[in-house]
């Protein structure tokens, strides 16, 4: 069993407006309006969609932040992870050279931790360790830093008791993803624990997730 890996979009977490109808054609051509728009496809489940529309949203504006860092997680969701790291790197850089740009540090957390999680996919551990403790060092709640950390420590360093350390810190800030238990409950197995394994992966299946199940019915 293969760890499984996840990221996030930044205007996920911080946006607070729902998607709002334009009432002429100079506000929709707004990045603003291009990025709520894509956040609200990303909430269900368009990522294709969600990363066209944050295109337009920097070639509307160039120096739009968090539409970079957005796009990031959006294409490690696709598992474009080259051109994920292309505009994680460039949402930072912008910040880096303008520093009168607004980047919080929830989002700055969060842009590393998709870097850690892109690496992660490439196979780059080495490179992707350190962006998973920045984005920790940057905000200790950040739960998909924790688990991409643990896909990290488990594979690159065969620690999977420091592993399974990170996914008890990741669902105790969020308890709700079914890969933070289903992830644990393969490295549980691998450590002899089977019924560790098993209570882990029936929460996960309850949560939704159908690898889980099938874990469930087989080993359990």
């Amino acid at each position: 069993m293969k760890l499984r890996n996840t990221a996030i979009a930044l205007g996920v977490v911080v946006a607070t407006a729902v998607v709002f109808l334009v009432a002429n054609e100079s506000k929709a051509e707004s990045a603003k309006f291009y990025s709520r728009q894509a956040e609200s496809k990303y909430k269900k489940g368009d990522y294709k969609g969600a990363v066209s529309d944050f295109y337009k949203a920097i070639e509307i504006d160039p120096n739009y932040v968090s539409a970079y860092g957005s796009l990031c997680g959006m294409l490690v969701n696709l598992y474009m992870d080259k051109e994920a790291i292309i505009f994680c790197d460039k949402a930072l850089d912008i910040k880096e050279k303008n520093p009168s740009v607004t980047l919080t540090k929830v989002n700055k957390g969060i842009i590393y931790s998709n870097l850690c999680g892109a690496r992660y996919n490439l196979e780059e551990y080495k490179q992707g360790l350190p962006d998973c403790e920045k984005a920790i060092k940057i905000n200790p709640n950040n739960d998909i830093a924790y688990y991409n950390l643990a896909n990290i420590k488990s594979t690159y360093l065969r620690d999977n008791k420091g592993a399974i350390s990170d996914l008890d810190k990741a669902i105790r800030i969020n308890n709700r993803n079914p890969l933070y238990f289903a992830n644990r409950g393969i490295l549980k197995e691998q450590l002899g624990n089977n019924k560790g394994a098993c209570s882990d992966w029936r929460k996960a299946s309850s949560l939704g997730d159908k690898e889980s199940s099938e874990w469930v019915s087989k080993q359990c």
